[in-house]
């Protein structure tokens, strides 16, 4: 996983002592059954200060059964000791610090509570849907859920930064740490209470940014960690960073740009705002400062792997792989042990034809990280380019294995089986695509021209129908599969 750098100007929701906690929003059916059974792994975090002071109040959640709770970095900030209530009233401690990320504004506290007396929440690590309904549970105070219903309202993705998004979902004071959950009970997100330029907005940091911490080789006490954070003070780029951010938040590149270009100058060593300048600059869609700007950064701080990693990823997105493959091979220079950049690497190698070098990479990466998804996904891909299509079913196999909702592996797998004249087995495997996301384009396409390849004609004119209300094209491209015998 990335490291995650981020500058954020926020408005944090945990609540302050002696400020009451604000009523719950009554749920509709659908999500009745799903929040009682999510309750349980929700509880309330205090927090206290030198001297025992009551310091503050947030939300967090359980994500496994070895007493490890998801919060906001904030929630913590300035606390000495901390303990977390249950739903049914019950106090345990927070024993230790397992990670923690200031940029993405996450951490990982160990609870010192009984195994299996708390239920525990699954974090999916693909970003939601725009428009997807989401539910947020908190318990403020513990002195009742407060939850909130409401829709996926915006989806940011920034190079260098990580993904978040805006939900219109209330999220209450004291809720700072919430899950934010998608319909099948999955965490999708972390909610935090933000204020941009003004305006009250409530964003959630990504399921994949909890997946990406990494735990302290030393799990510390919190007031080892509190104490260790007070030694440390932003500087004049952190704040010009922030003020760019918040620009940047509301597309407002050309603004930002001055905030984030006087950080670069302020302090060249500053990840942050190189991150935010080229995003600047790629918001403004001026490609050759996207490239100065990474490379400009990389000069000031060539042992950085991260740097030459994003402008790989730029150039994937830009479509220039052979660009992409030297900025990937630079960052595992300097971090041979990187997966996500190796299975860059092998996306980019498998663009340019190279795909026994691009399956060599797909392998390093899935060596060093047997549980990355994508990289067998990945792997499935270039095995089908070299139509070594019995393989390809294999790794898309694992990669379902790993991760059961991931639809894209289940799609591609249906062509695969198709490929492979095994159509039942791929309409199967479409089915589930299907279920999982049932208005995935290429999974209706494939599906089409599986129903083809055995022969079901009119299955195959239905998917049709589908996708005529879905996407013009991709049904006239399936109508043309269906009548292309006839011609």
């Amino acid at each position: 996983m990335r490291h995650i750098l981020m500058c954020l100007t926020i408005v944090f929701a945990a609540s302050l002592p002696g400020r009451p906690a604000t009523g719950g929003v009554e749920v509709t059916g659908q999500w009745k059954q799903l929040v009682e059974q999510v309750r349980p792994a929700v509880v309330t975090v205090i927090t206290y200060g030198t001297g025992d002071t009551l310091e503050g109040l947030g939300t967090g959640f359980f994500i496994d059964g070895k007493g490890t709770l998801v919060t906001n970095q904030h929630v913590m900030q300035g606390a000495y000791r901390a303990e977390v209530k249950t739903l049914d009233g019950l106090h345990f401690p927070v024993k230790s610090i397992v990670a923690s990320d200031e940029i993405s504004d996450l951490i990982l506290l160990r609870v010192d509570i009984p195994e299996g007396s708390y239920r525990w929440l699954p974090v999916e690590e693909n970003l939601p849907d725009l428009a997807e309904p989401v539910v947020v549970v908190g318990t403020p105070m513990g002195l009742e859920q407060t939850v909130s219903e409401g829709i996926v309202s915006g989806i940011r993705e920034m190079p260098g930064i990580g993904q978040f998004f805006q939900v219109s979902a209330p999220i209450s004071r004291g809720s700072s740490g919430s899950p934010v959950l998608d319909g099948h009970g999955r965490v999708v997100g972390v909610a935090t209470f933000m204020m941009v330029m003004g305006q009250n907005l409530n964003f959630a940091v990504s399921g994949k940014s909890v997946l990406a911490l990494r735990p302290e080789e030393t799990e510390r006490t919190l007031a080892e960690w509190s104490y260790g954070k007070s030694l440390h003070h932003p500087g004049a780029a952190r704040e010009l960073c922030r003020k760019g951010f918040a620009f940047s938040l509301e597309g407002q590149y050309g603004q930002a740009l001055d905030f984030y270009r006087r950080a670069t100058e302020e302090d060249p060593t500053d990840t942050d705002a190189w991150y935010g300048l080229g995003q600047c600059y790629l918001g403004l869609e001026e490609q050759e400062n996207v490239v100065q700007t990474y490379r400009d950064a990389m000069a000031a701080n060539p042992e950085d792997p991260q740097i030459p990693y994003q402008l790989g990823t730029y150039f994937l997105r830009m479509e220039k792989p052979e660009q992409a493959i030297a900025a990937f091979e630079q960052s595992l220079v300097l971090d041979p042990e990187d997966a996500e950049a190796l299975d860059r690497l092998g996306i980019a190698r498998a663009q340019t034809g190279r795909y026994p070098e691009a399956l060599e990479a797909h392998r390093k990466a899935i060596r060093l990280d047997p549980e990355f998804a994508q990289a067998h996904f990945n792997m499935g891909v270039t095995l089908a380019a070299m139509n070594r299509l019995e393989e390809a079913v294999e790794a898309y196999e694992q990669a379902v294995h790993i991760r059961p909702g991931y639809v894209e592996a289940l799609s591609n797998m249906g062509l695969t089986l198709t490929r492979l004249h095994r159509g039942k087995e791929a309409i199967a495997a479409l089915r589930k695509a299907l279920r999982i996301e049932p208005d995935h384009l290429p999974s209706h396409y494939f599906m089409g021209i599986a129903y083809l390849s055995i022969g079901d004609k009119a299955s195959a004119l239905d998917e049709y129908k589908i996708l005529r209300r879905m996407d013009a094209e991709t049904a006239g491209q399936l109508f043309d599969e269906i009548y292309k015998e006839s011609r």
